[in-house]
């Protein structure tokens, strides 16, 4: 999960990786939140002030459990 508002991460780079793991066979999935959401930077801290949650926890959850998930 990535975020394309995030500027404290260099996003080209894991692409970069993800591509990588990719041609080597490996079956990453990725989700990555369009700018236009504005995002901060920890997408999973309810603190944060300009957080999102009831966008972010719902795709994270499915992410985490859903039937891509190996379950």
């Amino acid at each position: 999960m990535s975020n394309e508002a995030d500027t404290a991460v260099n996003n080209a780079v894991l692409a970069a990786i993800v591509r990588k793991w990719r041609l080597q066979g490996s079956a990453v999935e990725t989700y990555e939140f369009p700018a236009e959401e504005g995002l901060p930077h920890d997408v999973i801290d309810a603190y944060q002030p300009e957080q999102q949650i009831e966008r972010v926890y719902p795709v994270l959850i499915d992410l985490i459990t859903g039937p891509h998930s190996g379950q």
